[in-house]
């Protein structure tokens, strides 16, 4: 009896491999997991990607340390420069009480004030401010009734010296110190000289000094 069941293993070996086979093949492809079923302990360490999961589901990390300062960057590109302050010098000098003409006289060089040939160069002097400025812009104008041949010439003085911020009004016709420009050292005295050849009217005048 083993003889013939021996005999018959080998006459149908091929066939029992074949068959063992299907089998084992049909069984591993029925194997499923079921949802939920793999845990921390079936995952290898860092083995998963991003791409495995779902948008929202990997929370955010914690901020990171701050990192060091960055080089500086190139210096920008100069601004434009600004006008300079001004201060607006305005005033006039009544001409009226002047007796005799043509005559040089001298007035403050801010605010109204009277001719007077008895009026001394430092009476009519004023103080600039404790800071260097600049003289600039003169202009005057005769008003009033002047005669139609009046002529007025007007000159800033600095400590008692003429500058060249000076300019000469004739009738109806205002005079200006075109470019002129001359430096208020702190503490200087000015004055304003006035050459006229008319007692009938009045000087307008006016002035800046910029710092």
């Amino acid at each position: 009896m083993a003889m013939r069941l021996v005999a018959h293993a080998q006459r149908h070996l091929v066939g029992y491999l074949a068959l063992l086979i299907a089998l084992g093949g049909t069984s591993y492809a029925a194997i499923r997991l079921p949802p939920n079923s793999v845990t921390t302990r079936q995952v290898k360490d860092h083995s998963l990607l991003r791409r495995d999961f779902k948008r929202g589901q990997i929370p955010r990390g914690r901020p990171g340390a701050r990192g060091g300062r960055g080089p500086t960057g190139l210096q920008g590109a100069k601004g434009d420069t600004g006008s300079p302050a001004a201060s607006e010098l305005t005033g006039s000098v009544d001409l009226h009480n002047l007796l005799t003409v043509p005559v040089t006289v001298f007035a403050p060089p801010n605010g109204s004030s009277v001719a007077s040939t008895s009026m001394s160069e430092t009476q009519a002097s004023q103080l600039s401010p404790n800071t260097t400025t600049v003289g600039r812009d003169l202009t005057a104008k005769i008003a009033g009734t002047a005669n139609s041949g009046a002529t007025a010439t007007i000159t800033l003085r600095l400590n008692g010296v003429d500058t060249t911020l000076s300019c000469t009004a004739a009738f109806v016709t205002a005079c200006n110190s075109g470019g002129a420009q001359v430096t208020i050292p702190p503490g200087s005295a000015l004055s304003l000289k006035v050459t006229t050849n008319d007692n009938g009217a009045y000087l307008l005048f006016g002035w800046r000094a910029t710092t």
